[in-house]
């Protein structure tokens, strides 16, 4: 039975707080991903992937998107297609998976989006902070039936955890 949990929201609403704070709460070991920001001369230039899969370490760290004006940046897709997807079959096996963060940069890359599907299938615990933008992708990922989908501009503290809790505690032994 899948076990997916994905925070979604506006920029700043805690999405990737929450990814951490229920990583920490259900154990591990994890598998799975982070996009992270990097910075050239002290200003953001971009994202790139960070795999938790055991890769060489050339292999790891590599842009997902180079910032090119104040407001726009260009999707690396060949990461996403390589180094995601070879992630995320590593990650289908594993008991715990996290996906931070999932947005319009995979709009065109069909084989990491179908990885990202296959690991929501998988019995693996999957926490997912995906962006609150509307594309076919995350609209899709949003709309699935075997999900607790917590939007975190529409819900409290407070409710957010009742409904992880609630969620949790239909799986035997889980309480956070």
């Amino acid at each position: 039975m899948p076990r997916n949990i994905l925070f979604t929201g506006g920029k700043g609403s805690g999405k990737s707080t929450w990814v951490r704070r229920l990583m920490k709460e259900l154990g591990g070991p994890w598998q799975g991903f982070f996009t992270l920001p990097y910075e050239i001369g002290g200003r953001r230039k971009g994202f790139y992937f960070h795999s938790l899969a055991p890769v060489a370490h050339w292999e790891n760290d590599v842009p997902i998107s180079v910032q090119t004006t104040a407001s726009g940046a260009v999707a690396v897709t060949e990461t996403f297609e390589g180094l995601g997807s070879a992630c995320l079959r590593q990650a289908a096996a594993a008991s715990f998976v996290v996906m931070d963060e999932l947005g319009r940069l995979e709009g065109k890359a069909a084989r990491f989006q179908r990885a990202v599907e296959a690991v929501l299938e998988s019995d693996a615990w999957t926490i997912c902070a995906v962006k609150k933008k509307k594309t076919p992708f995350l609209d899709r990922l949003r709309s699935r039936e075997d999900i607790l989908l917590l939007d975190l501009d529409e819900t409290t503290e407070e409710m957010a955890k009742a409904a992880i809790q609630n969620y949790l505690q239909t799986y035997e032994g889980w309480n956070v």
